[in-house]
């Protein structure tokens, strides 16, 4: 009876470990290429404060699961990108040169933003970021730029995408 009962354990365990009922812990890695000196210092920092707040809950509350039952927690990298489009473009850079990054969050000022979109497609890395200042004439797949909808027809006429 103990080798049966042993045999169904170890079955079971097997069963269990095949669907991933205990599924490894994940990291999704971001990099934040955002401002925290120059000129606009002030909405990057604000940015990245934001950002690592909403990591820092989420990770405190034990991450999050995925409908296939896989727990995650997020990792998070911040670049200056020092209002710079050579260091906007190069924190990208070096944000792609790491297998381990899901994608790139920033720049909010726009300095970064239209330097590394093009960029983005190139090195095939997802950049996300807020703001609508400045219009891109030819979107790229890999470039997303998310925007506060309003009524405001001056609003609404600089949220292109």
């Amino acid at each position: 009876m103990p080798r049966l009962l042993s045999s169904l354990g170890v079955g079971l365990l097997t069963l269990l470990l095949a669907y991933g009922v205990w599924a490894e812990e994940r990291v999704v890695h971001f990099y934040q290429v955002n401002a925290l000196t120059g000129q606009a210092g002030s909405y990057g920092t604000r940015s990245i404060h934001g950002v690592e707040l909403g990591a820092k809950h989420i990770n405190k509350a034990g991450g999050f699961t995925d409908t296939c039952g896989n727990k995650y927690t997020i990792k998070l990298d911040v670049w200056d990108m020092a209002n710079s489009r050579e260091q906007a473009i190069a924190g990208l850079r070096k944000a792609a040169d790491d297998h381990t990054v899901l994608a790139v969050l920033g720049s909010t000022p726009s300095t970064g933003f239209a330097a590394m979109e093009p960029v983005a497609g190139q090195v095939k890395m997802p950049i996300i970021a807020t703001g609508s200042a400045v219009p891109i004439k030819k979107w790229n797949p890999y470039a997303f730029r998310v925007t506060i909808a309003s009524n405001s027809p001056l609003v609404s006429a600089m949220s292109i995408r």
